[in-house]
This record gives structure tokens, C-alpha cells and sequence, in this order.
């Protein structure tokens, strides 16, 4: 395969929210098979509160570096009760051309006191690997920050920067205006184009390059906040991944439901796009289904533009078109408006273009916390099952259905425990046919695994703890 390929192999969680220790290994990595020329899918399941989430909030803190956007402004938030610092580490697997290689990145984020924070260890280690396995991991670039503002770098800096003299001077000047803005050490975009331009045919920038080109181009991040977002019945958001003429378009454009919007040509003409797109798997999903976007009014708009920007055009003569819409739901002819389609069904609109592209995809990898919300179970588990064995990419999604549990293997589903210092299991069973939802709901009851995976209610407990607070009203 010439083409770049990177996907996700393993997370590992320190004391990131409620995960003291937890950690992921997609099934290929367990078993040394990084690529097999098929999609990855992995379902994490478990109790309310147990870990969940955090993995894919981790994923996206490590996003977000990676593609020069720096933490999150909650960070402080993530950081395990009563400790003051967390760590995130996450392995791909990349080929590129006729080499492969593990990629493992790994930050560190420390607490100083008064809600204040910053990044103490990035580092970025590669590993080889050829037929024989994987060659002997070393590291690429290594940031060691400390509270008193002193610093460590190690790794390849001496070849990175033979014969260019003054880079790593420059190098470190940047690492540390990196430190100011809360940002990466090693992904800041003044120092990746550094690296860009200084070094264009070292194997060492394209992993730098590659790794950043994944993160915003092939990774998609899904959390919670969308799902609210499609709840509100205010605004539609559409996460979607586009390919024409060999250009990606990539990202989300939310359209309001509650009243006609107001697009640009440019976002008008995307929306269009994905309506079609989209409209060739909704059908088949939902029979009958289908959505139109229809145009109320066009109009233009003066734009103002500096002589700089184009000098051989007039300000008043510069006009952009815009045009007022409003999105239908189409169902057997009869159309009405989108807002009153049920909620698990603009759930799947608002991100089946990112499905599309995964299960066309290899390098395409989806994120996703509560897929099953709002969506129809039956149809959930159809879905899942079509993706496990044709789609090409890589699925992580988070789910309290447990239709899943019925239509997945057991190698791609992990459940969390009820101990923080171990917060991911997959479920063990002697018998491979066994179906595991029931092996799930026995665990619940019984035990039998290696870590409990459910914190005890009582009922009785529960109706006394009902009926005295209705006392104190």
C-alpha cells in the first residue's frame, strides 16, 4: 500500500478523571497484527460514571495538541480526585509507502495549585516494524518541563539539526511561548513548519507531519456535546468528511432547525453535497426516508475587502450570495420540516457522512461517546454488525444499549470495572459461542470475572431512600 495509513492501537489512562489506571489495546494490537487489511471496531460498555467517558475525553486533549489547539480550558477538571497530575499515552500504528512503524505519544499534565497547570512531559517515540516484529522503540523528541520553568530535551535534536545551525536554539525558543499558551511542545504550528521546512526528507518530520495531518484530517471526536445539541431541536449539527478531485473537506457546520438559516454560497453548496451523499444510506437505514434542503430566499450581501486582498476591485462592487433555508424530512412524498423528525434519526443524520467515510475509509477513525442515544436499538445492532465486518476504518464508540452485546464479538467490546486502579476488562468466557449480553447480565449478578464490573445497588434501599426523602418534602 503506498498510500499513508495511521490508526489508533492502544490508550492508557493515569489518573484522567475517574481512571486511576485504565487501558485499551484494539484487538490487532493484542495479537501483534497492527493491520489486517479490515475495519477495528471497539464498543466500551459499564456502569454509569465508571470510565466511559474518559476515554473519549482523553482521546480528545490528545487531539487537540496534536493538531495546535492546546488543552482544554476545563483541564483541571480531568485530573483524578486528590492528585495533581494525569498522563495520557496513545499508540498508532502508521504506514507510509513501503515502512511501518509504531508511533507512541504520551503527555503529561501537572497541577501547580489556584487552578493553575501545564504540560510537564510530551514525548514522541517511534519502533520500526518489519517482518520479523517490531525493532527496539526509541524516542523522537522528549519535553520535560518543571514548576521553576527549567526544561529537559532529549532525542533526535543532534540529527534533526545537523548542519542548520541556530535550529535548536530557535527550536526551544518556541517550546517555550508553546509553555505560555498551555499548547504542545512538539506540535505548536510555528514548530512543525520549522520542522517542515528545515528538514522536508527526514523520516523523522513525516511522522511529525503524518501524525498531525491525522489528527485534523482522519480522527473525528464525538462527545456529548453534539448529542445535546441534537436534543435542543435548535440546531442540526453535521459532522462530515468529503473527497472530491483529491480534496478532503473535513469538519462540522451546525444548521438552526428552529428557523430558516442563513447559509453562504460555500456552506450552501457543502450542505448540498451531504444531503446527497447521506440521502443514498438513509434510505436503505429507514426505508422511506430521505431530507431536502429548500431554498426560501437568495440574496446578496456587500463584502468588504481590503485594497490589499484584491486591489483591482471596487469595495461597494464586491458582493457575496447568501441564501435562506430551511431543512424537510421526506418521508413516502409527504415533506415537513426536519425539527419534528424523531431525535434518533437526526442523531444518524448528524453523523452518517463521518460513517460513510470510515466504512470506506482505513485511515478514517470515528470517536463516538453514547452512540446509542436516541437510536432505535434493533436498527443500533443492525448497523454495528454491517460496520464490524465490511467497513474499513475504526470505530470507538461508548453505549448503554446493550444490543451491541448480541451483535459484536467479544473481541470488540471492553467493559469497565468498578475499580479505578483497573478500569477496563474484556469480559472472559469458556465457552466462544456464548451469547454476551447473557455472559454480561450474569456478570452483574454473579461475578465471575478478574474485577468487579458493577458497584451494588439494593432495591429495597432504593425504595426506602424513595419514600424518606418524599417525608422531608
Amino acid at each position: 500500500m503506498d498510500a499513508l495509513l495511521i490508526r489508533i492501537q492502544q490508550i492508557r489512562l493515569m489518573n484522567f478523571k475517574n481512571v486511576e489506571y485504565g487501558i485499551i489495546s484494539l484487538e490487532n494490537f493484542s495479537k501483534k497484527d497492527y493491520y489486517t487489511q479490515k475495519g477495528d471496531i471497539l464498543g466500551i460498555y459499564g456502569q454509569n460514571g465508571s470510565g466511559k467517558t474518559a476515554l473519549i475525553e482523553a482521546i480528545k486533549v490528545v487531539q487537540n495538541l496534536i493538531s495546535g489547539k492546546g488543552l482544554p480550558n476545563n483541564i483541571t477538571e480531568l485530573i483524578y480526585k486528590n492528585k495533581d497530575h494525569c498522563n495520557i499515552e496513545m499508540i498508532f500504528y502508521l504506514e507510509d509507502g513501503e515502512q511501518s512503524y509504531l508511533l507512541f505519544y504520551e503527555v503529561g499534565i501537572q497541577l501547580t495549585g489556584e487552578g493553575k497547570y501545564f504540560i510537564n512531559l510530551e514525548k514522541l517515540s517511534y519502533s520500526p516494524i518489519a517482518n520479523k516484529g517490531r525493532s527496539k522503540k526509541s524516542t523522537l523528541l522528549e519535553y520535560i518541563a518543571h514548576s521553576d520553568g527549567a526544561t529537559q530535551t532529549s532525542g533526535k535534536y543532534r540529527e534533526l539539526a545537523q548542519g542548520k545551525k541556530g535550529w535548536k536554539t530557535n527550536f526551544r525558543m518556541l517550546q517555550r511561548l508553546a509553555w505560555k499558551t498551555r499548547g504542545s511542545y512538539l506540535f505548536y504550528s510555528d514548530i512543525l513548519q520549522i520542522i517542515k521546512q528545515s528538514f522536508p526528507d527526514s523520516p523523522y518530520t513525516k511522522m511529525f507531519a503524518n501524525l498531525y495531518e491525522y489528527m485534523r484530517y482522519q480522527l473525528f471526536v464525538i462527545q456529548n456535546e453534539h448529542s445535546g445539541m441534537v436534543d435542543s431541536n435548535l440546531f442540526l449539527p453535521f459532522v462530515f468528511w468529503l473527497e472530491k478531485n483529491e480534496k478532503i473537506s473535513k469538519g462540522d457546520v451546525s444548521l438552526e432547525l428552529w428557523q430558516p438559516a442563513v447559509l453562504s454560497e460555500k456552506v450552501y453548496e457543502l450542505v448540498a453535497r451531504l444531503i446527497n451523499q447521506m440521502n443514498v444510506v438513509l434510505s436503505v437505514l429507514l426505508p422511506g426516508l430521505s431530507i431536502k434542503i429548500e431554498e426560501k430566499v437568495q440574496f446578496s450581501i456587500l463584502e468588504k475587502q481590503s485594497e490589499e486582498d484584491s486591489p483591482d476591485i471596487e469595495e461597494e462592487n464586491v458582493k457575496e450570495r447568501q441564501r435562506e433555508v430551511e431543512l424537510f424530512s421526506v418521508r413516502n412524498g409527504n415533506s415537513f420540516p426536519l425539527r419534528n423528525e424523531a431525535a434518533g434519526v437526526k442523531k444518524i443524520i448528524s453523523i452518517l457522512s463521518a460513517l460513510i467515510a470510515m466504512y470506506n475509509n482505513p485511515g478514517i477513525c470515528i470517536c463516538i461517546d453514547e452512540l446509542d442515544s436516541g437510536i432505535y436499538e434493533f436498527l443500533l445492532g443492525e448497523l454495528l454488525s454491517v460496520l464490524e465486518h465490511s467497513a474499513q476504518g475504526q470505530l470507538l464508540f461508548t453505549s448503554h444499549n446493550l444490543r451491541a452485546l448480541e451483535m459484536l464479538s467479544k473481541d470488540s467490546l471492553v467493559f469497565t470495572t468498578s475499580n479505578p486502579k483497573n478500569r477496563y476488562l474484556r469480559l472472559s468466557s469458556s465457552k466462544a459461542n456464548l451469547n454476551l449480553r447473557d455472559v454480561y447480565l450474569r456478570t452483574l449478578n454473579l461475578g465471575g470475572q478478574k474485577e468487579k464490573i458493577y458497584e451494588e445497588t439494593n432495591s429495597s434501599e432504593i425504595r426506602q431512600a424513595f419514600r424518606m426523602a418524599g417525608r422531608d418534602q
